[in-house]
């Protein structure tokens, strides 16, 4: 992965990317960016209807989003 002259990987193409916390705010951006970018973007978060509306996003663009629900496991 190369970077930019802004710190953003410009060359993604073809690379698998995992981002938790992929649902909202720096995390969905990073996805949609990298997906745009032509990475195969997979991301985790336990706001379903939201994780679901950025990989439809990235969908309907033509880009690869795959969203999955995380688990919260609670401490005993």
């Amino acid at each position: 992965m190369t970077l930019n002259t802004n710190g953003i990987a410009s060359d993604v193409t073809g690379k698998r990317i995992l981002i938790t916390g992929g649902a909202s705010g720096i995390g969905a951006a990073s996805a949609l960016l990298l997906a745009s970018r032509g990475a195969k973007v997979v991301i985790g978060d336990l706001a379903e209807e939201m994780g679901a509306a950025v990989a439809k996003q990235a969908q309907d663009a033509g880009n690869s989003i795959v969203f999955k629900k995380s688990r919260c496991h609670q401490r005993r």
